[in-house]
């Protein structure tokens, strides 16, 4: 059986490249990717939206769900990727097969995994980094893996997960970008849907008349404690970050491209196995 040829065009890039490249990914694959946001994201908004009054949700709670909510997202994204990658039709069960044998058991890891590397960061950054920079590319190797075995092997693991520095770099550079990028798609979603929808999403609902604040303090005080726990925002918030989420997590998948291309040659691998392929088709005793 000859290696399936990749979509993604396999050369190196910068990370300004990946994501140019990933956001013509997202475009051409919306429908699945949306459709596994749906899956992931629309419980946690529903949950926050029918319990937020009752059980007075905050900030750190909203975190603790969306971290459950991008552990699956996350996994499924980069599968869905990987089957963009070898031209699969994109597919919220298509992603789950592709996860490999128990996909259900790989998810609950992933999901473990990513509440214990938000509580890492929450109490102490150092715990967070050293969870991040140890197996970063599980979820890729799984998925090409399944794929085909010859895509991802023992020597491909130990040779990302001796370069953590640049690993680290990366992760970074996408976390600090993500963040701004959230903060502006916060405040355009706020600005659209006051000005066209007539229904503020932010500082409009909370009503505040500054004229009767003693001093700044005491409004820059009010405005956080609507920011931590009215259910409107953290469901805005929550749902707007996931999405985020998903773009950045394609460009992690494309990252890991990167690695193996700039670490490994592997796309001269791959070339290469091609081509052995070509030259032994219709030759009896081939190697498999």
């Amino acid at each position: 059986m000859s290696l399936p040829d990749s979509r993604i065009p396999l050369a190196p890039r910068t990370l300004g490249n990946n994501l140019d490249l990933a956001l013509l990914i997202l475009r051409s694959g919306f429908r699945g990717y949306f459709a596994a946001w749906c899956w992931c994201v629309l419980p946690v908004l529903l949950l926050i939206a029918t319990t937020g009054r009752i059980f007075e949700w905050t900030w750190p709670r909203a975190l603790l769900a969306a971290a459950v909510a991008s552990g699956f997202l996350g996994t499924l994204v980069a599968a869905q990727t990987g089957q963009l990658m070898f031209g699969e039709p994109l597919s919220v069960a298509g992603a789950y097969r592709r996860l490999g044998p128990r996909p259900w058991w790989f998810l609950l890891q992933r999901c473990f995994r990513r509440i214990l590397e938000v509580l890492g960061f929450a109490v102490l950054v150092l715990p967070g980094v050293l969870l991040v920079s140890r197996w970063p590319f599980r979820t890729e190797a799984r998925v090409l893996r399944s794929i085909d075995p010859v895509l991802h092997g023992e020597r491909a693991t130990k040779l990302l997960d001796q370069d953590s520095s640049r690993v680290m770099a990366c992760w970074f550079s996408l976390a600090g970008y993500g963040v701004m990028l959230w903060g502006m798609l916060l405040l355009t979603a706020d600005f659209a849907s006051t000005w066209l929808l007539g229904a503020p999403l932010l500082m409009g609902r909370l009503g505040l008349d500054t004229a009767y604040a003693g001093e700044m303090r005491e409004v820059f005080v009010a405005f956080f404690k609507f920011l931590w726990k009215d259910p409107v925002v953290l469901m805005v918030e929550v749902g707007i970050a996931l999405f985020v989420f998903v773009y950045l997590r394609i460009t992690w998948f494309l990252c890991y491209l990167d690695l193996r291309i700039r670490e490994d040659c592997w796309d001269v691998e791959l070339k290469m196995r091609r081509e052995a392929d070509r030259l032994w088709e219709g030759i009896p005793g081939r190697p498999q």
